[in-house]
């Protein structure tokens, strides 16, 4: 992955390139989720959907983008070494690295007219916020918090 995004010509990328970085991302994350590797799946899910885009035509590619897929890659395996020692991921790269492939992906959405007429603090409110809770099994799990309704795993509580 890393070597196709350093070859990778932003202003005309190759649609084959783009296939195979995403395919890479792709199999990275459904061989983390097969092994129950949380961080790892979850920071490789949003790189994907930003890849998905850029290959579909729905995302113009800029050399910030491709530094912060870069750097996505290095947490990637710094994640990958901390499984394989069996010890916790640094949690804190990995949000920062997932708050960037975000922020990348909003823009993306306000680029195509989704509530840009309105004030980013009510933008900030109605964005869904993920908030990470460690539980006493050293697992994490994930809630979105949709205005005052939060879903935990896909059930709706009030």
């Amino acid at each position: 992955m890393e070597q196709l995004l350093l070859v990778l010509d932003i202003a005309n990328p190759d649609p084959e390139d783009l296939a195979a970085i995403f395919r890479t991302a792709h199999s990275i994350k459904g061989g983390a989720a097969t092994f129950g590797f949380t961080a790892l799946t979850e920071t490789t899910h949003i790189l994907e959907s930003l890849l998905d885009r850029a290959r579909n035509n729905e995302l113009v590619l800029r050399r910030d983008m491709i530094d912060t897929f870069l750097a996505t890659k290095d947490v990637l395996q710094d994640q990958l070494a901390a499984y394989r020692a069996s010890t916790e991921p640094n949690m804190e790269a990995a949000i920062a690295i997932c708050a960037k492939l975000e922020r990348l992906n909003e823009r993306r959405r306000g680029a195509a007219g989704c509530r840009t007429d309105a004030p980013a603090a009510i933008r900030r409110r109605e964005r869904a916020a993920c908030v990470r809770r460690r539980t006493g099994d050293r697992s994490y799990r994930r809630r979105w918090q949709l205005g005052r309704r939060v879903r935990t795993r896909g059930h709706a509580t009030e």
